[in-house]
């Protein structure tokens, strides 16, 4: 594929998902509020326990498998057959194990309704091993249209049966039968839109190579859900989950548009990174292209969110959830970091080096852990703390290796990036010396929405200002002229 032509189909597979996300994030947000009003700290505390498990075992669902056959130049259709039997059966055994353990892991939490529940959510397992290899085959593709269409069908579906059996009292059940409704349609979009037709084979002769690479592609990932979800084990295990909840809660807001819209940026620079990796110009020329993109959008988000989380949680999700700001500000500002190491983290991986990416989750792991430890004694606000600390250590260390690999040099990626940083800086103080004195009072939705008109325009003000390209780069993303 020529450069002009990948630029093409990158820029417009962003606009796909980007224009995709607004729409259903909108109406998902509005339903994940009104759900939390509904709902007690307590149940999103079994859930987060919950999940702890569900996302160790995850790693384990593809084995690297959907990362490899986006990256592969061609295969035959008997070598998915293959992978396909091997997904059906690995998550089959995922689920098995995971029903087996869940009385353990009730008695070890002493939460007795843990048990029921992680036992249906492991059901999962089975119904997503049918879409791993139609998911690959689509973003092979880039055809960001229908990965656009299957993310609506499954967020919409998910937050409204959600709701609608929350308000029902349906309690923890609600967010169960909620997730599984989700991957129920996305399984089945993905299969039904999907250009891969064929049952699978059970016959795994031949998989050595393919396997050693999800092996260490697998390993990186297990490192990474080890001192990710160490903070919610220790607030699970030492504090209730009341507490765990509100910390829940606020490391989701806080996250949430990273996990919702990063991932849009995550899946176009993997793809887009692969294809270009032949053409080392290209790749370079799309990797600082990507950081750029992922500054200028995610950086002033998770500032704002910073600048207006003591707002948001009285006026939006009501006084059961205090205490949720103060965790909510202090992660947002770990997010940055974390948002531009997924351009790097992808490039890694687009050149078929999992190896170098498995040093950069070591080397993350030892960091986070050392926070997260340190922060410990401190609470909540402590563990949040040290979470931002060793982000940003992680970012540096990412850097080096990136430059090692790529030839992209750490200088060349601040000069992409700082002036978006300069100017999400700016806002989030300019909004914590106005905020006082603006004339809609604290905390109201009035004042609230203010707050947020004010920030937004003072940075795109300022990006207009200081960055004329960067803002160019904003505008580009929204019609369809030609990516330069």
């Amino acid at each position: 594929m020529r450069p002009m032509d990948l630029g093409s189909r990158i820029k417009s597979g962003v606009r796909w998902l980007g224009v995709g996300k607004a729409t259903v994030q909108i109406y998902t947000w509005v339903l994940t509020i009104l759900t939390m009003r509904i709902l007690e700290p307590h149940v999103y505390g079994l859930l987060a326990i919950a999940t702890i498990f569900l996302s160790f075992l995850s790693l384990f669902e593809e084995l690297g498998l959907r990362m490899k056959l986006v990256q592969m130049k061609e295969f035959t259709t008997e070598y998915l057959r293959s992978l396909y039997g091997l997904s059906i059966v690995t998550n089959g055994v995922l689920a098995c194990s995971l029903m087996v353990a869940a009385p353990l892991i009730a008695v070890f939490f002493k939460q007795a309704e843990l048990k029921a529940v992680i036992i249906v959510l492991a059901s999962q397992f089975l119904v997503s091993s049918l879409a791993v290899i139609p998911d690959a085959m689509i973003k092979r593709q880039l055809d960001f249209r229908t990965i656009s269409i299957v993310d609506i069908a499954q967020a919409v579906s998910a937050a409204t049966l959600t709701l609608f059996l929350a308000a029902r009292g349906f309690g923890v059940w609600s967010l169960v039968y909620g997730t599984i409704a989700g991957t129920v349609v996305r399984t089945l979009s993905l299969v039904v839109a999907s250009p891969f037709r064929a049952w699978p084979s059970f016959n795994f002769a031949g998989l050595g190579p393919t396997l050693r690479f999800g092996g260490l592609v697998t390993a990186s990932r297990l490192v990474w859900w080890a001192f990710s979800n160490l903070d919610r084990f220790l607030i699970a295990r030492f504090f209730d989950t009341h507490l765990l909840g509100v910390y829940s809660g606020g490391a989701q807001l806080a996250t949430m548009p990273l996990d919702k819209v990063g991932s849009i940026l995550n899946l176009v620079s993997f793809a887009g990174l692969a294809r270009a990796a032949d053409d080392l110009k290209a790749f370079r020329h799309y990797l600082l292209r990507a950081c750029r993109l992922v500054a200028l959008t995610m950086f002033p988000v998770f500032f704002g969110i910073a600048a207006i989380a003591r707002e948001v949680v009285p006026v939006v999700f009501g006084p059961r959830w205090l205490g949720m700001e103060t965790v909510m500000a202090i992660l947002a500002l770990s997010v940055p970091a974390r948002s531009l190491s997924l351009p790097l983290i992808e490039s890694l991986n687009s050149l078929g080096k999992p190896q170098e990416v498995l040093k950069c989750s070591l080397v993350a792991a030892v960091m986070y852990v050392t926070g997260i430890l340190l922060g410990l004694s401190w609470g909540l606000q402590g563990i949040a703390t040290g979470i931002v600390l060793a982000g940003g250590f992680t970012f540096a260390t990412n850097l080096r290796i990136v430059e090692k690999n790529t030839r992209v040099s750490k200088l060349q990626i601040v000069k992409e990036v700082w002036k978006p940083l300069l100017a999400s800086i700016a806002m989030l103080c300019l909004l914590l010396v106005l905020r006082p004195v603006l004339p809609l009072p604290f905390p109201t939705l009035g004042g609230l929405c203010l707050s947020i008109g004010v920030g937004g325009a003072f940075y795109l003000g300022l990006i207009a200002l200081i960055d004329r390209e960067g803002f160019l780069l904003l505008v580009n993303l929204v019609r369809p002229t030609r990516l330069q």
